[in-house]
């Protein structure tokens, strides 16, 4: 069995938990000896556009590795604009290839068309898509988040969204979900790695019967030891770990450090290691800067760091903080934590508060809301035995290994169902 992997960007450009979970499935896939390939879209302003095919290498990586350049995308549609990209060089990829599995990631900047295209050239192939946010359901950056006072979205109607986007009308959003899903339903199987993600996609109207949950499956590091804390010391250094932009919740976690300034607990330290920065809107990177110069004591802000720097840096901290203001799905940042046997400090929310535990492997505090958070980061570094106790239940994180196995009987299973 033959499987192509395809991805809107390779973890060696784009730093994203995506990108990271596809490739690491394909990797540890390549080393169990299964025949599978990967293509990474690819675009200003890491790579540009050589004459010719699309099709560029990878220098370094085998030939099982390919890198697909566009850089013309509709967002609102989610719809390729330079339809021969997919018409011509994508068909004939696929027609060289012939897999027998074609397993989305994601279609972003790459055209929700692929999906069709993938039907069209190889009717018996099998199409598995993973289902990372809300992008097929939500026009605004597939967060569902309300544009107007960035309040959480529970459901996606067209007058709702018309609410988000006045210059787009009603019937725009009716013909985006039509166009959408029209594509969608050549999917033979949907992939969620959360509970809550998945029961979204349900209510919005994928079929039941090819929604299945698979949690993303990591490479297990060796577990970074605790940091050692001086009698009486207490349990106060907090790490950050991931990107930044809007919806991570960097400025809900800076106004919370700040309000322990105010308040005099100056022995709780924050470090960020955080990632893709420069590619945020000016108006973003100028606020945060602000935000940091108003904690200039208690917060160290960390260079970008790769995978095999984690272990290292989980050394120096207590706990993992993730304060995203959006549902998430299921961050690798927690995976990572827990991989580390460090509690989760998070916000109390959707798949945040799927995978965290309130009070078992984690904490909880109220989403957007910088008071909880401080008083939360309080309760974390002054309780004495707590970190301890939430340490010792951490369940193990799910290993690339299953998730593997996983999806091949899930590949295996819906091949089957194409065959038949």
């Amino acid at each position: 069995m033959r499987v192509l992997h395809v991805s809107h960007g390779h973890p060696a450009f784009i730093a994203g938990g995506a990108e990271i979970a596809s490739f690491e499935l394909f990797n540890r896939m390549v080393q169990l000896e299964y025949d599978a390939f990967y293509m990474a879209r690819v675009g200003p302003p890491t790579h540009f556009r050589r004459p010719g095919t699309p099709f560029q290498s990878v220098p370094g990586e085998t030939k099982r590795v390919v890198l697909f350049y566009t850089d013309r995308f509709d967002l609102f549609f989610l719809s390729q604009v330079d339809q021969a990209a997919i018409t011509l060089h994508f068909r004939e990829f696929l027609e060289s290839l012939r897999p027998d599995v074609v397993h989305f990631s994601h279609t972003l900047h790459l055209g929700i068309e692929t999906v069709r295209q993938v039907r069209n050239v190889l009717p018996r192939a099998a199409i598995v898509y993973t289902l990372h946010e809300f992008l097929p359901i939500c026009a605004a950056d597939g967060r569902m988040i309300r544009t107007r006072d960035r309040s959480l979205c529970d459901h996606a109607t067209p007058l709702r969204c018309h609410e988000c986007f006045p210059d787009r009308t009603p019937q725009e959003f009716f013909l985006r979900e039509l166009f959408v899903k029209s594509h969608l339903w050549n999917v033979d199987a949907f992939v969620a790695p959360s509970q809550f993600l998945l029961d979204r996609y349900l209510s919005w109207g994928l079929p039941q019967d090819k929604l299945h949950l698979i949690e993303n499956g990591r490479s297990l590091q060796m577990e970074a030891p605790a940091r050692s804390a001086a009698p009486g010391e207490g349990r106060g250094c907090i790490g950050y770990f991931g990107q930044l932009n809007p919806d991570k919740g960097l400025q809900v976690l800076l106004a919370a450090m700040q309000i322990l300034t105010e308040r005099g607990h100056r022995d709780i330290h924050l470090r960020i290691h955080g990632a893709n920065l420069d590619k945020q809107s000016p108006q973003f990177q100028a606020s945060l800067k602000e935000s940091l110069a108003r904690t200039p004591d208690n917060v160290t802000v960390q260079p970008h760091y790769v995978q095999a720097d984690l272990p290292s840096l989980m050394e120096k901290v207590d706990w993992v903080v993730v304060p995203s203001t959006w549902w998430e799905n299921a961050p690798l940042s927690i995976q990572e934590a827990f991989m580390h046997r460090r509690p989760v400090i998070c916000s109390n929310i959707g798949g945040m508060a799927e995978k965290v535990r309130d009070d078992v492997d984690g904490l909880h505090f109220r989403v957007n809301d910088p008071d909880s958070l401080a008083d939360t980061l309080i309760r974390a570094a002054h309780t004495e035995g707590l970190w301890e106790r939430l340490r010792e239940s951490i369940r193990p994180v799910f290993p690339v290994d299953q998730s593997v196995a996983a999806h091949v009987a899930l590949y295996r299973s819906v091949s089957n169902l194409v065959l038949a």
